[in-house]
């Protein structure tokens, strides 16, 4: 194990083996010639911790991280581009080239196909976002722009909102798949081997297989996106595709999105005196849905007393009463294909 040495640590080391006869203080000849040779040891210690630290799959990140894992046949998963249909309107006959940009207030789109202006004076074009990642996900009615006047077409709108755009894998998604590969016994067409082959489209944050569920041969996929949260068609369908090439001969594959548990939380939060309610309110809402996250597909209920706990250690929350989770006092129980989504919160304010 690497053991982490301060400068001054280092210093002081080296001038106690230097004979006490001569001057070892600041400003003589071994304490200036040494305290630089110190620092760049120091440097040295930090580089040597930072390698070790970076060799074992349970503390390295990035790259190294990334290296670990390819070991064993697990790549991270790149990010994906959001991907959606504009209906643009414009002169019959006008050409919309492939790449003609078009976009929010903030991001930028490309058409992926030309088209041509319809009779109708207006055509769909398939579009997908300039970069990637889930920021690109965005509602209906806001790709409203073309970024470069183009002549012959004169508005653009996306009648439904873009999907299908993902951040690239965290170092601790990557860190859980491969820990996964390594610890789950994998063998031909076991549950182990059909949650590998799911968790390896990407976009999927999670997976449960329900084996024989409707008979001899017969297997259940019950996925969520990379947010843990319920999967559209497109993300279905990839996962379909993708086990229909890799499953054994014969079994008959279900794929099929978790369904949603709404919840909903009220309360009264005692709060000190100056405190900005309205801030409580928001950290607190920020808070639930980092949990909720963290349980969907991890465990089968959500905790009456985790929720209970996050609001108290909210900065300026003394206490808290009459706290609810969906009209009760208990924990909220999820059956296997359920995941928790946040309906609302309801909370009042005491000052204490």
């Amino acid at each position: 194990m690497i053991i982490k040495k301060e400068q001054k640590e280092i210093l002081d080391s080296m001038l106690g083996r230097v004979n006490e006869e001569y001057d070892r203080t600041e400003g003589g000849l071994f304490y200036d010639n040494l305290a630089p040779a110190s620092i760049e040891m120091e440097k040295i210690y930090k580089v040597l911790e930072y390698v070790f630290l970076n060799s074992f799959a349970e503390t390295a990140t990035g790259e190294y991280l990334d290296n670990i894992a390819k070991e064993v046949g697990i790549f991270r998963r790149e990010a994906t581009k959001a991907k959606g249909i504009v209906t643009i309107k414009g002169i019959v006959g006008t050409i919309v080239p492939i790449g003609t940009k078009v976009a929010s207030d903030t991001y930028i789109f490309l058409t992926t196909e030309e088209k041509q202006i319809q009779n109708n004076g207006e055509v769909s074009v398939p579009i997908e976002s300039e970069f990637s990642g889930k920021i690109y996900n965005i509602p209906t009615n806001t790709i409203v722009n073309f970024p470069i006047t183009i002549p012959g077409l004169h508005s653009v709108n996306n009648k439904q909102g873009t999907t299908d755009g993902y951040n690239g894998e965290t170092d601790e998604e990557l860190r859980e798949r491969y820990y996964f590969k390594v610890r789950e016994p994998v063998t031909s067409g076991n549950i182990y081997h059909y949650k590998k082959w799911a968790l390896e489209v990407e976009g999927v944050g999670g997976v449960k297989i329900f084996p024989l569920w409707n008979g001899a041969g017969t297997v259940k996929v019950v996925i969520v996106n990379s947010e843990i949260q319920t999967a559209d068609e497109d993300l279905l369908r990839r996962v379909r595709s993708y086990l229909e090439d890799v499953r054994p001969i014969g079994a008959t594959v279900t794929v099929i999105s978790a369904t949603n548990k709404t919840i909903s939380i009220t309360g009264t939060a005692k709060i000190s005196k100056n405190v900005d309610f309205e801030e409580v309110k928001s950290i607190f809402n920020i808070a639930i849905k980092e949990y909720l996250k963290k349980v969907g597909f991890k465990q089968d209920y959500v905790s009456y007393a985790q929720i209970g706990n996050i609001l108290l250690n909210i900065q300026g929350v003394v206490d808290y009463n009459n706290l609810q989770i969906n009209g009760g006092v208990l924990n909220v129980q999820l059956q296997a294909e359920e995941i928790p989504k946040l309906l609302n919160i309801t909370l009042q304010k005491e000052v204490v």
